[in-house]
């Protein structure tokens, strides 16, 4: 009996415990508010404690949807779940842990008397209950979303390179099937009057983004310089050493160079064994072209004669050849052929020479036509 008595009170306890590990998980991540992002610091504790004291913020936008007028309201809070309404139906208001929750009503300008009409009722981020869970207490801390907060920091804005736009995002939330997202995006701004409270920018595929101007979202810059230590007493016997190389001082750093890369050596004989390739290729192809190519070049040369009008005429061979056997015996001969023999002299044989052709694309001289 009292092992059964026993039974019952751990059971009964067990969603009590599992209440007190929600909370303090809940309570741990706002403890985090203060993190380290890349080579920056960041502290939004003040925002989170400034939410928690008035209670989360709430952020409006109204949207002309003529002959309507719809209007998205927000509710943040970004320490905990919101608070339920037990007046209300759970219809008419986000599931229990919700963080962030969007209302979207519709009403009819000029009907003041006409209560607005809930459009939709969307749970943005939170730790929240899936739909169909198991009954037990166990079963239903087991469905639940995971908020799962992440942090990133985005490029440097124009203008602007001292400080980047923070971005921290809430998960957990689920509409009809579509995952929903809260981003929100800290910008850093000196002037900015505080308590700050978001603003919101847009909604688009489930991401509900909104924009948060506040001095507390400046990071700091995280530098590592070294102590300067103090040079070692100089010490007499080195008092006669030669001066050090470095005469001008530290003014100028030394800078290591970049590591040494053969892409270029290897770029480079890459394209001189390929351009070689393609010289001797085309070389090779000239002197010895393929009996095709070869009938296309000669058809081609001999279709248009202009291309050969640079040889010698017949007459004009001719001619020179009696001018050659025109010497007198006493004139020298500054041919060529050496020294006439006087048998062309008493010989009347006029021998024209010819283009001779046998062989090559361009024909030559040398053949005798009688």
């Amino acid at each position: 009996m009292a092992f059964a008595y026993l039974t019952a009170l751990l059971f009964s306890l067990v969603p009590v415990l599992l209440a007190v590990t929600a909370l303090a998980a809940d309570e741990e991540l706002v403890k985090h508010c203060r993190f380290t992002l890349e080579d920056q610091t960041f502290d939004i504790c003040p925002i989170l404690k400034a939410g928690k004291d008035s209670g989360g913020w709430t952020v409006e936008s109204v949207r002309q949807t003529p002959p309507t007028v719809t209007k998205t309201v927000y509710k943040i809070s970004l320490n905990g779940p919101l608070p339920r309404n037990e007046s209300w139906s759970d219809q008419y208001q986000c599931p229990e842990g919700t963080w962030i929750c969007m209302t979207m009503y519709n009403s009819r300008p000029g009907h003041e008397d006409e209560r607005p009409r809930i459009l939709q009722k969307v749970p943005v981020a939170g730790r929240i209950a899936l739909p169909e869970s198991a009954l037990s207490a166990q079963e239903a801390e087991e469905g639940k979303t995971a908020l799962n907060v992440t942090v990133q920091l985005s490029q440097y804005p124009k203008g602007d390179i001292r400080h980047r736009m923070l971005h921290v995002r809430y998960h957990g939330g689920s509409y009809v099937d579509l995952r929903q997202i809260a981003d929100m995006q800290f910008i850093c701004d000196h002037d900015a009057e505080e308590p700050s409270s978001p603003t919101f920018a847009y909604n688009w595929g489930g991401q509900h983004a909104f924009q948060w101007k506040s001095k507390h979202a400046c990071g700091q810059t995280i530098t590592n310089e070294p102590v300067d230590e103090p040079p070692p007493p100089a010490d007499p016997a080195d008092e006669e050493a030669p001066p050090s190389d470095n005469e001008e001082g530290d003014s100028e750093q030394l800078v290591d160079l970049p590591p040494y890369s053969n892409r270029t050596s290897r770029a480079s004989w890459i394209m001189f064994l390929s351009s070689t390739a393609i010289v001797a290729l085309v070389a090779y192809t000239a002197y010895n072209p393929p009996l095709p190519v070869r009938r296309r070049v000669i058809a081609f040369i001999r279709s248009r004669p202009s291309l050969t009008r640079f040889r010698v005429g017949e007459n004009v061979l001719l001619r020179w050849a009696q001018e050659d056997m025109g010497y007198e015996n006493d004139e020298e001969d500054l041919m060529v052929n050496g020294e006439r023999d006087p048998i062309f002299f008493q010989d009347d044989e006029q021998i024209p020479l010819k283009p001779s052709p046998r062989k090559g694309l361009v024909p030559t001289y040398g053949s005798a036509a009688l």
